[in-house]
């Protein structure tokens, strides 16, 4: 998930070597370069228990953090500013929950890291995008791709901004009957 995004466009057929070699040097430089308004770039903090009870946990305690990365049912990854990981951290232990601060470059998968994703989102328009047979899930939605161009151009521009929803790409999956089987 995340930057895998981009590698199963291209391995997908979707575009071409040259723009995924191209929007992959892009993002990575966009991303390197995020930070929020004060200059922080931001934490990530991995934390081992129901998705449901980390959203309480933000909700509850009104940390300003988002839910990046919804990995299983029974672990995410928060984002946002260094000060509220902290805080969230110590939280996350006075619960009895299991909580890692990520060595990160930014507070990926947030409205943290708006400064990349707004160059990202130009460095789209002048990519081509040619949709094939083969479905490519959106981690944004968790859903597959839609198959206009726009609407590929303004899903992958956003990815940036919103949170992973592993789970539902896994739930997407089965529901179309992949197995490892």
């Amino acid at each position: 998930h995340s930057f895998g995004e981009l590698s199963a466009l291209y391995s997908a057929g979707w575009m071409d070597e040259a723009a995924f070699l191209k929007l992959s040097a892009a993002r990575g430089k966009h991303m390197a370069h995020a930070s929020l308004q004060d200059g922080d770039t931001g934490s990530m903090l991995a934390v081992k228990a129901p998705l449901e009870k980390i959203r309480s946990l933000i909700h509850d305690e009104k940390l300003d953090l988002v839910l990046a990365n919804e990995n299983s049912p029974d672990q995410g990854v928060l984002s946002g500013p260094t000060h509220q990981i902290d805080a969230a951290k110590k939280i996350c232990r006075k619960h009895g929950m299991t909580a890692v601060k990520l060595p990160v470059a930014a507070a990926f998968h947030s409205r943290f890291v708006e400064t990349a994703a707004i160059p990202f989102q130009e460095d789209l328009t002048q990519i081509s995008f040619s949709p094939t047979a083969i479905p490519v899930l959106s981690n944004t939605t968790g859903k597959c791709y839609e198959k206009t161009v726009s609407e590929i151009k303004a899903t992958l521009g956003n990815q940036l901004l919103h949170p992973v929803k592993f789970v539902d790409n896994l739930e997407t999956m089965v529901q179309q009957g992949v197995s490892v089987l």
